[in-house]
């Protein structure tokens, strides 16, 4: 996995493993307004998955992966962005 920290701004790239949640948890708790791109996220985690839902984290960008897209959805986070950014398509 590759984390990327831009402005206020987690990148989140390839499959996102469990012992990277120690940093995404300090970079939210250091960042006002963090949110977190998972655009090129080919894998999630069960773990970072309940933190990302727990914690409500905005997601800036949708994984294209269909697989992580899928479980979002059934987390019912599709829906949750779709209803606070009106250009969001799923």
């Amino acid at each position: 996995m590759t984390l990327t920290i831009i402005e206020k701004e987690a990148v989140l790239d390839g499959a996102i493993g469990i012992e990277n949640l120690d940093a995404l948890i300090n970079f939210v708790a250091d960042t006002p307004e963090a949110r977190i791109d998972l655009e090129s996220v080919t894998h999630l985690h069960g773990g970072i998955l309940q933190w990302i839902i727990e914690a409500k984290i905005p997601i800036s960008t949708l994984p294209k992966e269909e697989s992580c897209r899928a479980w979002l959805d059934a987390a019912g986070l599709l829906e949750a962005k779709q209803s606070t950014d009106p250009s969001f398509s799923a």
